[in-house]
């Protein structure tokens, strides 16, 4: 069931556009959060605050800032614990994934500073990964196709430098779930979302399954949402809807 398909090979540029609101390091008279985003052909992760609404109402254009660079080989996903103030990033040109502590600069309104990166991942070629509310990290590997998953403790005790773990695998292609060279992951805090890459009108374009790892093992704890395309790529949910990428329909 492992594969050698790396869906992102062919970008040039910035692999994707991740936004989240990071309302905990942000004075609520600012604005109110930062897009990242992650470049593997630079090997760097930029930034921008979000416009406030008399900005756009000037049109103003979004100024791209370097959170990091040269500290990460090849970045894809990435994904934010606002309540921790951490940014994770996929790697996996270094078969890893990095936790970020990221801060606002104390001298400069607007600008961002961050810690030296920390591995909490390795050996695993992630290129998705989601967080939840309680800090649980998530992470696809669609080369093994497997799940990962490592608790919002363990992740603290890494990145406090007083533990050494790894991650545990949540899902595998090699058991009986809806599993396909996984791609996008989402979670909302008690179910875990990812696209297939592969096989998605046979086993599920976009799955639904559980956060747990003894969950995980139990029958009847995944259910495909739909199977309308082949391969889907990333996931992201709203209040109501689940909404997930594919290169079958424009």
């Amino acid at each position: 069931c492992a594969s050698s398909v790396a869906p992102f090979s062919t970008m040039k540029c910035f692999s994707r556009v991740v936004l989240f609101l990071l309302a905990k390091l942000i004075p609520a008279e600012c604005r109110s959060g930062y897009v990242f985003i992650s470049s593997p052909a630079d090997k760097a992760i930029y930034y921008s605050p979000l416009l406030s609404a008399a900005d756009q109402s000037k049109n103003t254009a979004m100024s791209l800032k370097v959170l990091s660079r040269k500290q990460v080989e090849r970045p894809l996903g990435i994904a934010v614990d606002n309540s921790r103030g951490i940014l994770y990033v996929a790697d996996p040109g270094t078969s890893s994934v990095l936790g970020f502590r990221v801060f606002e600069d104390s001298n400069e309104a607007g600008r961002l500073a961050s810690e030296s990166p920390v591995t909490v991942m390795s050996n695993i070629t992630a290129y998705w990964i989601a967080v939840n509310s309680v800090g649980s990290l998530f992470a696809s590997d669609p080369k093994e196709g497997r799940i990962w998953t490592m608790t919002a403790d363990n992740l603290r005790k890494i990145l406090d430098g007083g533990y050494v773990g790894s991650a545990e695998k949540l899902y595998s292609c090699e058991d009986s779930v809806p599993l396909r060279q996984p791609q996008g992951l989402a979670t909302d805090g008690s179910r875990l979302f990812w696209a297939n890459g592969q096989d998605g009108k046979e086993v599920g374009s976009v799955v639904q399954g559980v956060e747990e790892i003894g969950a995980s093992l139990a029958e009847d704890t995944t259910r495909p949402l739909n199977k309308e395309t082949e391969a889907a790529f990333g996931v992201c949910l709203s209040s109501s809807r689940i909404f997930y990428t594919n290169r079958e329909h424009n």
